[in-house]
Protein backbone atom coordinates (compact mmCIF):
# COMPACT_ATOMS: atom_id res chain seq x y z
CA UNK A 1 0.00 0.00 0.00
CA UNK A 2 1.31 3.45 -0.81
CA UNK A 3 2.01 5.48 2.02
CA UNK A 4 2.89 8.95 1.96
CA UNK A 5 6.67 10.49 1.53
CA UNK A 6 10.16 9.18 0.46
CA UNK A 7 13.25 11.05 0.25
CA UNK A 8 15.30 10.38 -3.04
CA UNK A 9 19.16 11.81 -2.79
CA UNK A 10 21.00 11.57 -6.24
CA UNK A 11 25.02 11.42 -6.16
CA UNK A 12 27.71 11.36 -8.59
CA UNK A 13 31.04 10.79 -6.40
CA UNK A 14 33.32 9.95 -8.93
CA UNK A 15 32.25 10.94 -12.21
CA UNK A 16 33.00 9.32 -15.55
CA UNK A 17 33.50 12.79 -17.39
CA UNK A 18 34.84 15.73 -15.06
CA UNK A 19 34.31 17.88 -17.80
CA UNK A 20 30.73 17.98 -16.61
CA UNK A 21 31.41 19.39 -12.99
CA UNK A 22 32.71 22.38 -11.12
CA UNK A 23 33.47 20.16 -7.45
CA UNK A 24 36.79 18.78 -8.77
CA UNK A 25 38.15 15.59 -6.47
CA UNK A 26 36.54 12.10 -5.16
CA UNK A 27 37.09 12.65 -1.69
CA UNK A 28 35.55 16.23 -2.01
CA UNK A 29 32.55 15.05 -3.20
CA UNK A 30 31.91 12.18 -0.95
CA UNK A 31 32.11 15.01 1.96
CA UNK A 32 29.57 16.71 0.66
CA UNK A 33 26.85 13.46 0.18
CA UNK A 34 28.57 12.64 3.60
CA UNK A 35 26.96 15.71 5.14
CA UNK A 36 24.14 16.18 3.25
CA UNK A 37 23.05 12.51 3.75
CA UNK A 38 23.49 12.98 7.57
CA UNK A 39 21.92 16.39 7.36
CA UNK A 40 18.65 14.28 6.58
CA UNK A 41 19.02 11.43 8.09
CA UNK A 42 17.81 13.33 11.41
CA UNK A 43 14.23 13.77 10.02
CA UNK A 44 12.83 10.25 10.03
CA UNK A 45 11.99 10.06 6.70
CA UNK A 46 12.70 6.72 4.78
CA UNK A 47 15.89 7.92 2.70
CA UNK A 48 17.14 6.49 -1.22
CA UNK A 49 20.39 7.39 -2.06
CA UNK A 50 21.22 6.53 -5.62
CA UNK A 51 24.90 7.13 -6.35
CA UNK A 52 25.53 6.57 -10.47
CA UNK A 53 28.93 6.55 -10.95
CA UNK A 54 29.60 2.89 -9.34
CA UNK A 55 31.72 4.69 -6.00
CA UNK A 56 30.53 2.58 -3.18
CA UNK A 57 31.36 4.95 -0.26
CA UNK A 58 31.53 3.11 3.05
CA UNK A 59 30.77 6.42 5.24
CA UNK A 60 27.63 6.68 3.20
CA UNK A 61 26.42 3.31 4.04
CA UNK A 62 27.44 3.93 7.46
CA UNK A 63 24.66 6.65 7.45
CA UNK A 64 22.21 4.72 5.30
CA UNK A 65 22.56 1.43 7.86
CA UNK A 66 21.37 3.53 10.70
CA UNK A 67 18.20 5.33 9.03
CA UNK A 68 15.57 2.40 9.49
CA UNK A 69 13.51 2.34 6.02
CA UNK A 70 16.61 3.18 3.65
CA UNK A 71 18.59 2.04 0.56
CA UNK A 72 22.33 2.77 -0.88
CA UNK A 73 22.03 1.91 -4.78
CA UNK A 74 24.83 2.37 -7.13
CA UNK A 75 25.56 1.63 -10.22
CA UNK A 76 27.49 2.91 -13.41
CA UNK A 77 26.02 5.40 -15.77
CA UNK A 78 25.46 4.89 -19.80
CA UNK A 79 24.39 8.06 -20.17
CA UNK A 80 26.13 11.09 -18.17
CA UNK A 81 28.45 11.19 -20.95
CA UNK A 82 26.38 13.14 -22.43
CA UNK A 83 25.56 16.03 -19.35
CA UNK A 84 24.35 15.70 -16.05
CA UNK A 85 20.62 15.67 -16.74
CA UNK A 86 20.94 12.56 -18.63
CA UNK A 87 22.58 11.24 -15.53
CA UNK A 88 19.85 12.73 -13.00
CA UNK A 89 17.08 11.29 -15.41
CA UNK A 90 18.88 7.84 -15.26
CA UNK A 91 19.07 7.80 -11.31
CA UNK A 92 15.13 8.28 -11.12
CA UNK A 93 14.92 5.69 -14.04
CA UNK A 94 16.59 3.31 -12.20
CA UNK A 95 15.76 3.99 -9.05
CA UNK A 96 11.74 3.36 -10.14
CA UNK A 97 13.78 0.23 -11.64
CA UNK A 98 15.68 -1.11 -8.59
CA UNK A 99 14.42 0.30 -5.32
CA UNK A 100 12.38 -1.55 -3.04
CA UNK A 101 10.95 1.11 -1.09
CA UNK A 102 10.00 3.60 -4.09
CA UNK A 103 6.70 2.47 -5.34
CA UNK A 104 5.96 2.05 -1.87
CA UNK A 105 5.32 6.03 -1.47
CA UNK A 106 3.15 7.96 -2.99
CA UNK A 107 5.50 11.15 -3.14
CA UNK A 108 8.79 11.46 -3.81
CA UNK A 109 11.15 14.19 -2.79
CA UNK A 110 14.35 14.39 -4.90
CA UNK A 111 16.94 16.32 -3.80
CA UNK A 112 20.49 16.75 -5.43
CA UNK A 113 22.24 14.95 -2.92
CA UNK A 114 24.89 17.21 -1.70
CA UNK A 115 22.78 20.53 -1.37
CA UNK A 116 21.64 20.68 2.68
CA UNK A 117 18.55 22.79 2.80
CA UNK A 118 18.55 24.12 5.88
CA UNK A 119 15.07 25.09 6.32
CA UNK A 120 13.78 21.66 5.18
CA UNK A 121 11.63 20.89 7.71
CA UNK A 122 9.80 24.23 7.31
CA UNK A 123 9.82 23.30 3.48
CA UNK A 124 8.33 19.66 3.65
CA UNK A 125 6.16 20.46 6.20
CA UNK A 126 4.01 23.33 4.19
CA UNK A 127 4.10 21.10 0.76
CA UNK A 128 0.90 20.28 -1.16
CA UNK A 129 0.60 16.92 -2.18
CA UNK A 130 -2.10 16.00 -4.77
CA UNK A 131 -1.56 14.35 -7.84
CA UNK A 132 -3.89 17.22 -9.61
CA UNK A 133 -1.51 20.13 -8.32
CA UNK A 134 2.35 20.09 -9.17
CA UNK A 135 4.57 21.99 -7.30
CA UNK A 136 7.17 23.65 -8.38
CA UNK A 137 9.76 26.47 -9.18
CA UNK A 138 9.08 27.99 -11.91
CA UNK A 139 11.32 30.73 -13.71
CA UNK A 140 12.57 32.35 -17.09
CA UNK A 141 8.87 33.11 -18.18
CA UNK A 142 7.90 29.91 -17.56
CA UNK A 143 10.73 28.28 -19.53
CA UNK A 144 12.47 26.58 -17.35
CA UNK A 145 12.82 25.00 -13.27
CA UNK A 146 14.79 24.68 -10.67
CA UNK A 147 15.39 20.74 -10.42
CA UNK A 148 17.93 20.84 -6.90
CA UNK A 149 14.74 19.90 -5.89
CA UNK A 150 11.68 17.99 -7.58
CA UNK A 151 8.05 17.28 -5.99
CA UNK A 152 7.12 14.14 -7.59
CA UNK A 153 4.31 11.83 -7.71
CA UNK A 154 4.12 8.56 -9.84
CA UNK A 155 1.20 9.81 -11.41
CA UNK A 156 3.32 12.83 -13.14
CA UNK A 157 6.50 10.57 -13.41
CA UNK A 158 4.81 8.03 -15.64
CA UNK A 159 2.35 10.42 -17.42
CA UNK A 160 4.36 13.25 -18.26
CA UNK A 161 8.20 13.25 -16.98
CA UNK A 162 9.69 10.45 -18.34
CA UNK A 163 7.74 10.06 -21.42
CA UNK A 164 8.81 14.41 -22.43
CA UNK A 165 12.17 13.55 -21.01
CA UNK A 166 12.55 10.46 -23.74
CA UNK A 167 11.45 12.72 -26.54
CA UNK A 168 13.15 15.56 -25.65
CA UNK A 169 16.03 15.47 -23.40
CA UNK A 170 19.04 16.78 -25.50
CA UNK A 171 22.31 18.24 -23.43
CA UNK A 172 24.57 18.27 -26.38
CA UNK A 173 22.11 20.04 -28.39
CA UNK A 174 21.23 22.95 -25.37
CA UNK A 175 17.95 21.32 -24.95
CA UNK A 176 18.63 21.11 -20.96
CA UNK A 177 17.08 18.77 -18.49
CA UNK A 178 15.57 21.80 -16.71
CA UNK A 179 13.68 23.20 -20.07
CA UNK A 180 12.03 19.42 -21.00
CA UNK A 181 11.24 19.12 -17.22
CA UNK A 182 9.56 22.73 -17.66
CA UNK A 183 7.56 20.94 -20.57
CA UNK A 184 6.83 18.38 -18.63
CA UNK A 185 4.57 20.60 -16.72
CA UNK A 186 3.45 22.57 -19.39
CA UNK A 187 1.59 19.17 -20.76
CA UNK A 188 0.28 18.44 -16.87
CA UNK A 189 -1.10 22.19 -17.47
CA UNK A 190 -2.92 21.46 -21.00
CA UNK A 191 -4.68 18.07 -19.32
CA UNK A 192 -5.92 20.26 -16.91
CA UNK A 193 -3.34 20.12 -13.65
CA UNK A 194 -2.58 22.97 -11.72
CA UNK A 195 0.72 24.60 -10.23
CA UNK A 196 1.91 25.85 -7.00
CA UNK A 197 5.03 27.63 -6.68
CA UNK A 198 7.52 25.54 -3.47
CA UNK A 199 5.61 27.28 -0.31
CA UNK A 200 9.18 28.58 0.71
CA UNK A 201 12.68 29.17 -1.03
CA UNK A 202 15.13 26.57 0.15
CA UNK A 203 18.27 27.86 2.06
CA UNK A 204 20.88 26.20 0.46
CA UNK A 205 23.97 25.03 1.86
CA UNK A 206 26.36 22.98 -0.84
CA UNK A 207 28.80 23.85 -3.02
CA UNK A 208 27.38 25.07 -6.92
CA UNK A 209 28.17 21.38 -9.01
CA UNK A 210 28.68 23.32 -12.26
CA UNK A 211 31.30 26.25 -10.86
CA UNK A 212 32.52 24.89 -7.78
CA UNK A 213 31.30 27.67 -5.88
CA UNK A 214 30.23 27.96 -2.49
CA UNK A 215 26.19 28.30 -1.73
CA UNK A 216 25.55 29.78 0.98
CA UNK A 217 22.74 32.19 3.14
CA UNK A 218 23.62 34.72 5.55
CA UNK A 219 20.97 36.79 7.71
CA UNK A 220 20.21 39.01 5.48
CA UNK A 221 20.39 37.05 1.70
CA UNK A 222 17.59 34.80 3.98
CA UNK A 223 15.53 37.72 4.23
CA UNK A 224 16.54 38.94 0.62
CA UNK A 225 15.37 35.86 -0.80
CA UNK A 226 12.48 34.78 1.47
CA UNK A 227 10.84 38.78 0.47
CA UNK A 228 11.91 38.53 -3.10
CA UNK A 229 10.01 34.99 -3.53
CA UNK A 230 6.98 35.73 -1.84
CA UNK A 231 6.70 38.90 -4.49
CA UNK A 232 7.06 36.29 -6.65
CA UNK A 233 4.45 33.87 -4.98
CA UNK A 234 1.87 36.51 -5.28
CA UNK A 235 2.54 37.68 -8.91
CA UNK A 236 2.50 33.83 -9.76
CA UNK A 237 -0.91 33.87 -8.01
CA UNK A 238 -2.38 36.38 -10.20
CA UNK A 239 -1.27 35.12 -13.50
CA UNK A 240 -1.62 31.05 -13.29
Amino acid sequence: MLNSSILLLTSTISPQDWHFVGRKGIDEREEDYFLALSFYSKFNLPIVFIDNSGHFSKRINSVISNISESEYLTFLSNHSNKGKGHGELEIIKYAFENSKLINKYDNIIKISGRYIISNFIHFLSNLTFNNKIHCCNYSRRFSWVDTRIMILDHYFINNYLFPTMDKFLDEPSSIFFERVYARSIHLFQYDGGKILLWPTYPFYNAINGENGRSIKFSFFKKIKYRLFYNVKKFVFSQTI
